[in-house]
């Protein structure tokens, strides 16, 4: 009976030090380290990994979804100006890869950063970053944890001016 007890005391200590340690975990929710993906377009293979050391801006959206398109213009406005030590990556989820580079030709944005997910919604990506109720964006730091998701302009301001 004793040693029971003491298995299930030891038991709830480990599972009490693991949850301590939840922060740690990879999901795509404020507070929890991003998860790595990789991802291509017409130019470039970029995995999310190889940007860890910066700040990185990803944008998830589609041109179904107006806030989301608009979004994904202004956060593209903070990483192109030279001097912001804020990197971005835009993900599409738009009917077809086609329809997707036609509208990033027509908003102007730096195609470079901009990819299509070929898997859409059934993709990984879109999976762990829990976009079923929506499309979003999610500031990044260097060690590679979500500091905020849909930040706002003056938290941006506030990064940018440290």
């Amino acid at each position: 009976m004793k040693k029971t007890i003491a298995s299930i005391a030891v038991l709830i200590s480990l599972t009490l030090l693991v949850s301590a340690y939840s922060s740690r975990a990879v999901d795509g929710m404020k507070g929890s380290i991003a998860p790595d993906f990789s991802i291509s377009n017409a130019d470039t293979t970029m995995t999310l990994g190889s940007m860890r050391g910066n700040y990185v801006m990803i944008t998830f959206w589609s041109s179904a979804d107006a806030q989301s398109r608009i979004d994904n213009l202004r956060y593209a406005s903070y990483a192109e100006n030279s001097d912001s030590p804020i990197a971005h990556l835009a993900v599409n989820y738009d009917r077809n890869a086609e329809l997707a580079a036609e509208i990033i030709r027509r908003d102007g944005v730096e195609q470079s950063t901009q990819f299509f997910d070929k898997d859409g919604k059934e993709g990984r990506i879109y999976a762990d970053y829990h976009l079923g109720d929506g499309y979003m964006t999610c500031l990044i730091d260097p060690a590679g944890k979500i500091i905020a998701v849909d930040p706002t302009t003056d938290y941006l301001n506030e990064l940018l001016a440290r």
